[in-house]
């Protein structure tokens, strides 16, 4: 990974147990340390973004979001459970890596603090075409 030219700064997030980001995207690459506690990541490549029911426009305060309660069952039936996804849970002393444009929706298993940087995506923008063929038009870095 080349040195982090565009590095976004560092930001910690803590979390009670059961808390729950939507699943949404980054347009830059990601580096996630787990400080203290665990969380539970569900990570869809940029290609399953027609089956997340992600919010496209740009004027919507939840854009780059899904815009579905992913604790609704129908969902999970439908086109959700469909979509190929990875799951792993992030323990205290560990960092996962996540490519730009790549989904993840993110749970507080337990108390945890997490931090993460952001740095420029990648320079044959892998992920970006799949990202724009699910009508995103706004893809500023």
């Amino acid at each position: 990974v080349p040195y982090p030219v565009k590095n976004k700064g560092i930001q910690c997030r803590f979390g009670m147990r059961g808390v729950y980001a939507a699943s949404h995207f980054d347009n830059s690459r990601n580096y996630i340390a787990m400080i203290k506690g665990q969380k539970r990541y569900i990570i869809h490549p940029p290609d399953e973004c027609l089956n997340l029911g992600i919010d496209a426009s740009v004027e919507s305060p939840i854009f780059r979001h899904t815009k579905w309660d992913w604790a609704d069952k129908s969902i999970i039936e439908g086109s959700l459970g469909k979509a190929r996804a990875l799951e792993t849970v992030v323990n205290e002393g560990e960092v996962l890596y996540l490519p730009s444009f790549w989904f993840h929706g993110i749970g507080s298993v337990d108390y945890s603090i997490q931090c993460n940087t952001r740095h420029g995506a990648p320079e044959n923008k892998a992920g970006m075409q799949e990202i724009q063929n699910c009508h995103f038009k706004f893809l500023g870095h």
